[in-house]
């Protein structure tokens, strides 16, 4: 076996290796690679079938297919956002009452452990790129999600009327039933 590296990155160098899958000089520039997945891809040192087929054989893994659209609100709703965002992971759905998440280290025993604890459900792990998980999470907890889905859960008789900000700035706010939503720094409240 070749040398490690300290990156949470090493399960897919390993399997690299193992399997084959790209050169042994490839794995060598892939070691120092911010991303090597990512990095492994864009340079076309390995295709997504092969990584996705050796993913499934070595671990019974499958890679992360996710929808167009938002997951479900009760998925969204048994993942917190700063859960999701230290340990890398993003809810895409459930599965036969189980949890699915994109993650970019999928081995992650002890983020699949918090999963469960917080949800109460079984993770089903799936991998996805950093960034596609980082995508993931910035559209599924923005500010602008948040407030849609505030205003979706109104009944639909009930005017709301969408104000600009006072100081300028493009932050919306919305008022509806006697309360007022704005958009602060720090999120929506």
């Amino acid at each position: 076996m070749g040398k490690l590296t300290a990156g949470r990155d090493e399960w897919f160098l390993r399997l690299a290796e193992k399997r084959g899958l790209v050169s042994a000089e490839a794995l060598e520039r892939l070691r120092g690679a911010p991303d090597p997945v990512a990095e492994a891809f864009s340079t076309g040192a390995l295709s997504r079938q092969a990584f996705g087929d050796a993913l499934w054989d070595q671990y019974r893994l499958r890679l992360a297919e996710p929808s167009a659209g938002a997951p479900d609100p009760l998925v969204k709703g048994l993942l917190p956002e700063p859960v999701c965002r230290r340990r890398g992971l993003a809810p895409l759905g459930l599965e036969d009452g189980r949890i699915v998440v994109a993650m970019s280290n999928p081995l992650d025993a002890e983020a699949l452990a918090e999963v469960c604890a917080v949800s109460g459900r079984e993770p089903v792990a799936r991998y996805a790129l950093s960034r596609q998980v980082r995508d993931l999470l910035d559209a599924l907890y923005s500010p602008d999600a948040v407030v849609y889905d505030l205003l979706r859960s109104l009944p639909e008789s009930e005017a709301v009327e969408c104000l600009s900000s006072d100081e300028g700035d493009s932050a919306p706010a919305c008022r509806g039933r006697g309360a007022r939503l704005a958009h602060q720094d720090h999120g929506a409240s």
